[in-house]
């Protein structure tokens, strides 16, 4: 929803609730249908509207952020990890089942999940090659620490998920209020008509509904 549509939202409900307050233009929409209780209605759709834009807006900012995190954790680990597979590549020879075992052979996976089972099978199975990267001075405790890094990009995958559940899940109930708040103006509108309809039909009538709901519109309501 534009920012443009809240403000409109704004300004229908101030409308409302002054019309609400005022008690001659609120008996003559009563008669034509639209009565204190319904105005009340409309007044808090508008208002839930606006609240649940603005809550749904903060879930996009959540997403956002939680995404750059994400992109951040990964490249972090990937660093290291591109740092280990080239240390691998030089220290263990290619005639070792380990090539195989590592998967030190071709391109890497540009995907996220290609890369992270890729990433997770090279740790899960470095060990066996601490013989190798001994001689470079690694030990068990270097690679515990890049295996942090990788539950670091889980983590942040896991809370990017949630945000973008959240999103959602605010994003249906935005709607709803919204078709709610739409059938409601339907409504509305056609009582507006209906005044308007009235002075139309009859013959040397004052034009007093419509000065009436010109004070409406225009915030003149003494």
């Amino acid at each position: 929803m534009q920012k443009g549509i809240i403000e409109s939202f704004e300004g229908w409900q101030m409308m409302l609730e002054a019309a609400r307050a005022n008690p001659a233009i609120a008996q003559y929409l009563s008669q034509l249908g639209c009565t204190a209780d319904q105005m009340t209605e409309g007044i808090a759709l508008m208002a839930g509207a606006k609240d649940q834009h603005q809550k749904h807006q903060q879930t996009i900012g959540d997403h956002c952020r939680a995404t750059d995190a994400l992109k951040l954790a990964q490249q972090t680990a990937n660093i290291t990890y591109l740092f280990y597979l080239k240390v691998a590549r030089l220290t263990i020879p290619k005639d070792q089942e380990l090539w195989h075992i590592l998967k030190l052979h071709g391109d890497r996976e540009e995907s996220f999940n290609g890369w992270l089972v890729q990433v997770e099978n090279f740790y899960a199975n470095l060990p066996e090659a601490m013989l190798y990267l001994n001689s470079y001075g690694f030990n068990a405790d270097n690679i515990e620490q890049a295996k942090t890094q990788i539950q670091a990009v889980l983590d942040a995958r896991e809370s990017q998920t949630q945000c973008e559940v959240e999103m959602q899940l605010s994003k249906q109930q935005l709607d709803k209020t919204l078709e709610k708040l739409d059938e409601w103006m339907g409504h509305f509108i056609c009582t507006i008509e209906n005044i308007h309809a009235e002075d139309s039909h009859q013959p040397g009538s004052s034009g007093r509904s419509n000065v009436m709901m010109e004070n409406l519109f225009t915030g003149s309501l003494t």
